[in-house]
């Protein structure tokens, strides 16, 4: 499980890397010269690093802790039986 002191020492390790490093030690650092392909990966760190930023991580680690099966699902299980498939439900609704 992802505690928020886990999220915030990921957001904290990102954000530092991205406020320390500049586009040529990035390259140098995944050991590429500059081009296309380390543009975009630059470019997707800088975009991970603001949407991270984005959220506390307390609300990180509630959206990212899976949540139980929905009740009808969990009962379904208890009772040994399966869910409904697509075509299960799309032919009793034929």
């Amino acid at each position: 499980m992802l505690t928020p002191e886990t999220i915030r020492e990921f957001q904290e390790a990102v954000g530092g890397f991205c406020w320390q490093t500049d586009y040529a030690t990035f390259c140098r650092k995944l050991g590429r010269e500059p081009d296309l392909w380390t543009q975009t990966k630059w470019q997707s760190l800088q975009t991970m690093t603001h949407g991270l930023g984005a959220f506390d991580a307390a609300t990180l680690a509630r959206l990212l802790t899976p949540e139980e099966p929905p009740v009808a699902l969990a009962a379904l299980e208890a009772a040994g039986k399966e869910p409904w498939t697509a075509e299960e439900i799309l032919r009793r609704e034929g």
